[in-house]
């Protein structure tokens, strides 16, 4: 049983480091995406959810290595988790993100005691893909419109859920930091819907209501980059942002700081060179960090 359970939180690893890889300049040719190794779960499983959260995990991340996150978002997975029952009214965006998503949340990882981990991992990819399409519409490119909603499970296209009032919703979000943003930037429901997620998750986390971090380690980096993404889009510095990117920062350093950190985690899942540039790319954003805020440590 023992080895079993190691090797479901092996695949896990195996899948945090394919989202990594979406994100961190490979040192080696892109490895073909490989089947995933995930142990078919028990039929009464099958029959609750309708797919396993092994296929769900794997769609949902061979979707974020394509580069189609509206996908990702859209998935049988997304269906899964962000199933809204009650009146079909439309809530405001604050009751829509802040307590019906929230409640999502915890009701997906908590209403079965099987496999915490994989519904950990799970949502923290569901978070990785907004804040890639939010990214990707934003800086890189290609700049072509997204659904106006993250999850379109919710958007049945007869009202106005998702529209102008909800980005300005999300726009004073972000500006709640304490300062305006710096220029116009279009769906930030994006960026706002996959700190939720992420925030979450971390508090549950500390909580210790997720009884282990494997697969979601990479979380604290994730955190970081989209708070550091959020200083970068506002007007002025933001002392809170600046003591959450600390933690967060910190933390990410205590798990990926070294090669022997690295190569301890993720063996031989790694390609030639890649702890390397893993460790590389965690510093290079940290000092990014601290050269936006005036704060350079010289011992990096």
């Amino acid at each position: 049983m023992a080895a079993e359970e190691e090797a479901k939180l092996d695949s896990l690893r195996e899948c945090e480091l394919r989202l990594l890889r979406c994100s961190i300049p490979s040192p080696s040719p892109s490895p073909s995406p490989s089947p995933s190794s995930f142990e078919p779960p028990d039929d009464s499983d099958t029959a609750k959810h309708g797919r396993s959260l092994y296929a769900l995990i794997e769609d949902v991340v061979s979707s974020i290595e394509a580069g189609d996150y509206v996908r990702a978002l859209s998935s049988d997975a997304a269906r899964t988790i962000f199933t809204f029952s009650g009146p079909s009214s439309s809530p405001s965006p604050d009751r829509f993100y802040s307590e019906l998503v929230l409640n999502r949340v915890e009701s997906f990882l908590f209403e079965d005691e099987k496999d915490p981990c994989h519904r950990a991992f799970l949502l923290m990819a569901i978070a990785v893909a907004s804040f890639l399409a939010f990214t990707q519409c934003n800086i890189t490119g290609p700049f072509d419109g997204l659904p106006s909603l993250p999850l379109e499970v919710f958007d049945d296209g007869g009202d106005d859920r998702g529209g102008a009032e909800w980005e300005v919703w999300a726009q004073n979000q972000l500006m709640a930091a304490g300062s305006d943003l710096l220029g116009k930037f279009s769906n930030l429901q994006y960026i706002v819907f996959a700190k939720i997620l992420l925030t979450k998750m971390k508090d549950l986390l500390s909580q210790g209501k997720v009884s282990s971090v494997d697969g979601i380690r990479s979380i604290s980096w994730w955190l970081a980059r989209l708070f550091l993404l959020q200083q970068r889009m506002l007007d002025e510095r933001s002392s809170s942002l600046f003591d959450l990117l600390q933690v967060y920062t910190a933390e990410s350093l205590h798990c990926f700081g070294t090669l022997e950190k690295v190569t301890s985690y993720w063996g031989s899942k790694l390609l030639e060179e890649e702890a390397l540039a893993i460790v590389s790319m965690l510093y290079l954003e940290a000092g990014i960090m601290e050269h936006t805020y005036g704060r350079v440590d010289p011992s990096r």
